[in-house]
């Protein structure tokens, strides 16, 4: 979790001071409500920092309701019980999510809270913020060498205005990926200078040109 949180921290340095069609983003992280038991147990300074084993004293002593909790969950012999142990395994369940949205008055609200009130537009940035923000986290946790940080979007952007797209694309050039984006050809002059290269695909009947695209400075 602590490496999650860090990981929180580098991307809201990259959000920082970009704007969305007079908005700013920042992810907020909090305590599971749900779990925050756990939470305080996993994060106790005894297991965070030196490293205690469940079972030693001091640190049996204050968490012991949990712990016995916990193994009571864990030894339930059931069709439930490989599901408990994944979601009890995974440190996404000892914390909550949300974005916040800051607007250009100063005052804010949280995604979580206006996203049925929010036109396409709207929804759709913090979409992108979300799942580039969600790459970068499995890309950092992958296992086996150095990742590519690849990342493939079709038909992008397709409810975004020009103010929006170009934060978005500035947070995602800010970020250890590498972005392929297909769009059609009305989206190509907000996407393609954030671009390092832009290709135009066109056909003709049975027959299909690829065609590099320049823009002009």
């Amino acid at each position: 979790m602590k490496q999650a949180q860090s990981e929180f921290r580098e991307l809201n340095k990259a959000l920082k001071d970009i704007t969305f069609s007079n908005e700013r983003y920042e992810f907020i992280y909090m305590p599971s409500g749900h779990y925050r038991n756990y939470y305080d147990m996993i994060m106790d300074d005894f297991n965070v920092i030196q490293g205690e084993s469940i079972f030693s004293g001091i640190f049996h002593e204050t968490h012991k309701e949990v712990i016995d909790e916990l193994f009571e969950r864990l030894a339930l012999n059931n069709e439930s019980s490989s599901k408990t142990l994944a979601e009890f395994t995974d440190y996404r369940t000892y914390m909550d999510y949300d974005i916040k949205i800051i607007h250009s008055d100063g005052t804010f609200s949280y995604y979580s809270k206006v996203r049925e009130e929010k036109s396409g537009g709207e929804t759709q940035t913090p979409f992108y913020v979300t799942v580039a923000a969600s790459f970068v986290q499995l890309y950092t946790n992958s296992i086996g060498g150095e990742a590519t940080g690849l990342v493939m979007f079709d038909e992008a952007f397709n409810n975004m205005d020009d103010e929006r797209i170009s934060g978005v694309l500035e947070f995602m050039n800010r970020l250890p990926l590498q972005l392929i984006i297909a769009a059609p050809p009305d989206k190509i002059q907000y996407i393609g200078p954030s671009m390092e290269e832009t290709l135009l695909i066109m056909t003709d009947e049975k027959v299909s040109f690829v065609e590099k695209y320049c823009h002009e400075i």
